[in-house]
């Protein structure tokens, strides 16, 4: 099975899979989305580089937002 997957050091916990290398850049933003939502809503501290405006550089098979 091929299958291709992200995750991001800046925001432990969340990942995504899909069977395409731009499926898996779309269900990632999705889960990042998602995820730092979850994480406003428990009062945790979002990460600086992504409380305003970023961009996802891919590096290997992780994501690394920038400004």
């Amino acid at each position: 099975m091929n299958n291709y997957g992200a995750c991001s050091d800046q925001v432990l916990g969340c990942v995504a899979t899909h069977k395409t290398l731009d499926g898996v850049k779309k269900s990632y933003a999705e889960s990042l989305d998602w995820h730092l939502n979850a994480m406003r809503a428990d009062g945790d501290e979002i990460p600086e580089v992504l409380q305003g405006e970023y961009e996802f550089e891919f590096i290997g098979n992780k994501f690394k937002a920038v400004i």
